[in-house]
């Protein structure tokens, strides 16, 4: 089985359809592992060096997984409640309203707010609150407002624009993980949710290459980091070399949904830590909750009906049309077996430049792919992740059967 998914993953770097991938899986008695790279750093010819395990990566929504964390040890230790209202800590966002529509000028129109935004809502991306950048009205509405789509030097400014939808109604992808963030930062007497992971999630599990805004903070590490690639747009479909956008880098606030940089090793140890559950990150009944479907019925529908979309479910997991899932405070939740494949229970999310991991409690397993190729939902990366994934299962299943 490791040859034919070696062999599989070398062809796919050899033909550019991938520039590379890093893949790591490990189950919870440490009796499997796996640890695989492939392809190269970068697709440009002088900087075409193999793509090692200590290369850095933006993790983009990876991110997203360590700030409910924190957000979890925040309520642990009686800082934060999942459930109140969060516009009493992030006053912010207690003014606004929901854009329903323009007028004839082509000027926004308006409905109040009736119902509790809470950070269980912002976490579930079910608050209200959308990404502008995927989102064509709120585009609409920077538009009218005379402002750029996705900018903003802080994160109220940045996402400070209209709600969507009335919060628990319904499910939009959402920057209510940076908000979150930005809560974890307001109750720990405003620490910077950087320096709050490295004392409370990093340093604990031993991780040093990670961190928000890699740009001006170590260039031994800018120099590690794996460029980004697309699909060729005049039509070969081959992986092309593109220069690195400034994701990320260009907001003051450190952004909990998707601010972070790391190499795939070290991320890779907070999946362990949490499939582990020995208490390292946080209790076990708090673990519990991490993992516990949390979408309201209206809130699950729209969310089924989004992903009966082809490209938005890749873009979404990539598992067959038809999966029911929810959403937890840490991520997706699967919530029905797939054959050959995850568990019921499990929990996966990944990250913009075709990212992808899973932690399977039942299974007692663990994985991530790691990539820098965009756009998200690239079919190909999704085809990868899927063999990858299948892979280890069998794999885990083997090492099991051997021992």
């Amino acid at each position: 089985m490791t040859s034919s998914l070696e062999k599989t993953f070398e062809h796919a770097c050899r033909e550019r359809e991938i520039a590379g991938a890093v893949l790591l899986a490990a189950d919870k008695t440490g009796k499997f592992e796996y640890a695989k790279t492939f392809g190269v750093r970068s697709l440009k010819p002088e900087s075409a060096a193999p793509l090692a395990m200590d290369d850095m990566m933006w993790i983009a929504s990876c991110t997203k997984l360590m700030t409910a964390i924190a957000v979890m040890q925040c309520v642990e230790r009686g800082l934060l409640d999942l459930d109140q209202d969060a516009t009493i800590i992030l006053p912010e966002l207690k003014p606004k309203e929901i854009v329903t529509g323009f007028d004839e000028s082509g000027q926004p129109t308006y409905q109040k707010r009736t119902e509790k935004m809470t950070l269980r809502m912002m976490l579930t991306h079910s608050a209200g609150i959308s990404y502008d950048a995927f989102d064509p009205m709120l585009q609409q509405w920077r538009n009218s407002q005379g402002q750029k789509i996705n900018h903003g030097p802080t994160i109220s400014e940045r996402y400070g624009y209209p709600l969507r939808y009335e919060p628990g109604t319904s499910w939009m992808y959402s920057p209510g993980t940076d908000w979150a963030g930005l809560a974890v930062e307001k109750v720990n007497d405003n620490i910077s949710l950087h320096d709050f992971m490295q004392k409370n999630i990093w340093q604990p599990l031993g991780i040093k290459d990670m961190m928000f805004d890699l740009i001006g903070r170590d260039n031994s590490l800018l120099k590690r980091q794996t460029d980004m690639s697309m699909r060729d747009p005049s039509g070969s479909g081959k992986a092309i070399y593109i220069e690195s956008p400034n994701f990320a880098n260009d907001c003051e606030d450190a952004m909990g949904g998707g601010g972070v940089y790391a190499t795939p090793l070290e991320y890779f140890k907070i999946l362990k830590a949490l499939l582990a559950n020995d208490g390292k990150l946080m209790k076990k009944e708090s673990m519990d909750e991490l993992f516990r479907p949390c979408l309201t019925d209206a809130s699950q529908q729209a969310l089924t009906k989004l992903l009966e979309d082809p490209i938005l479910n890749n873009q979404l997991g990539g598992t067959p049309l038809g999966t029911i899932k929810d959403w937890s405070i840490g991520g997706m939740i699967i919530k029905q077996e797939l054959p050959s494949w995850s568990r019921k229970g499990t929990m996966t999310w990944g990250g913009l430049p075709n990212l992808a991991w899973f932690i399977d409690r039942d299974a007692g397993l663990c994985g991530l792919y790691a990539s820098q190729i965009i756009p998200p939902g690239d079919a190909k990366s999704v085809d990868m992740i899927r063999i990858f994934q299948k892979a280890m299962y069998q794999q885990q299943e083997g090492a099991t059967a051997r021992i």
